[in-house]
């Protein structure tokens, strides 16, 4: 990746710096059995189960697992066992584990998500964007989505830090878009 150029747009948004970046367009890689990622995320597979869709790995810039998940019940349930995602993880070459569902009322949503990488030392991150662009290019590739519409991703509930990303497939990538805030500043001593 060293010397490519990323697409940005940077805009102002109610005050705040909005900022966009084109990833690369979606690759499903493969599909991961799903009694063994139920096993990781402490779920049964039938929670696993939304609309018939398969648990694949999917990339443009980062490969990420993004996991169909039942309902909101469900999501809200899922519960992180480390060594078993870090050997999944290993097994079958990919980095984060993207819970989803679009079984929800958040009409104002696409999907509400929840994203677990302890091989990086990430317990539960409150947004992604490098699993929201792959995620909305899986939806695109099966027909949930269109392209060229913007739809707007849920995440970081269940850390009591919810983010907004607002994602939209394009011909050439997949658009991941948001602003942040400041909540914590430091000084490290060394």
């Amino acid at each position: 990746m060293a010397g490519q150029k990323i697409p940005l747009n940077i805009s102002d948004k109610d005050g705040l710096p909005y900022v966009g970046m084109k990833q690369r367009p979606a690759e499903i890689i493969r599909t991961v059995p799903a009694d063994i990622i139920a096993e990781a995320v402490g779920l049964t597979t039938g929670d696993l189960s939304l609309n018939g869709w398969e648990i694949n790995i999917v990339k443009t810039e980062v490969a990420h697992l993004m996991v169909p998940v039942r309902n909101l019940e469900s999501l809200k349930s899922a519960a992180l066992h480390k060594s078993k995602l870090k050997e999944a993880s290993g097994k079958f070459g990919f980095e984060g584990c993207y819970l989803f569902t679009t079984n929800h009322f958040k009409t104002d949503y696409l999907a509400e998500t929840r994203f677990f990488n302890p091989s990086i030392g990430i317990d539960e991150d409150p947004a992604t964007g490098t699993a929201a662009g792959p995620l909305a290019g899986y939806l695109e590739k099966i027909g949930h989505i269109q392209k060229d519409r913007d739809y707007r991703i849920l995440q970081g509930e269940y850390v009591d830090q919810p983010s907004t990303i607002q994602v939209k497939v394009v011909s050439d990538g997949v658009w991941i878009s948001g602003s942040s805030v400041i909540v914590m500043e430091g000084k490290l001593f060394l």
